[in-house]
């Protein structure tokens, strides 16, 4: 199904393929971007490149895939190097949590070899419990940068 609508910028017949309402256009005639507005005609094209009888293989440059909003890729990229020192704390947060497990179910193994199985197991629930806690609270922080960047986005529009 293809789209056709009039540019609210030049007034120019736009046709387009692969668009609907609400997309991100970009007009052949003056370049300029716009939503396709609800005013758009739906109408089937042909493999000839006609929209209900009518040749628009001479000016359907329109048949291209929709515009990238280069504003969500700039979004993107914000939140990709936003808050850099945090993310790293969250990564070593992460880390310690795993060398602190690791170093008390080793202890806890020492603890069984030497006749202690109680203190075996003490060891090995507290570095489990270390390790779900810190991991739980990097995983919080990436949470908390997601919710300020949703927001940030909200305040925008």
């Amino acid at each position: 199904m293809a789209i056709q609508f009039n540019c609210p910028n030049c007034g120019t017949e736009l046709h387009f393929n692969y668009l609907k309402i609400g997309d991100e256009f970009k007009c052949t005639e003056c370049n300029s971007r716009g939503i396709v507005p609800e005013s758009g005609k739906e109408a089937e094209l042909t493999s000839r490149g006609e929209i209900n009888g009518k040749d628009i293989s001479g000016y359907l440059k329109g048949r291209a895939t929709p515009q990238t909003n280069s504003n969500q890729e700039d979004q993107i990229n914000s939140y990709n190097n936003r808050f850099p020192a945090v993310k790293i704390v969250s990564a070593l947060i992460k880390v310690v949590a795993w060398i602190v497990f690791v170093a008390l179910v080793v202890f806890g193994f020492y603890a069984f070899n030497i006749g202690h199985p109680l203190e075996g197991i003490k060891w090995f629930i507290i570095g489990a419990t270390i390790l779900v806690f810190n991991l739980a609270f990097s995983e919080i922080l990436l949470v908390i940068l997601a919710i300020e960047e949703n927001t940030r986005k909200s305040i925008k529009k």
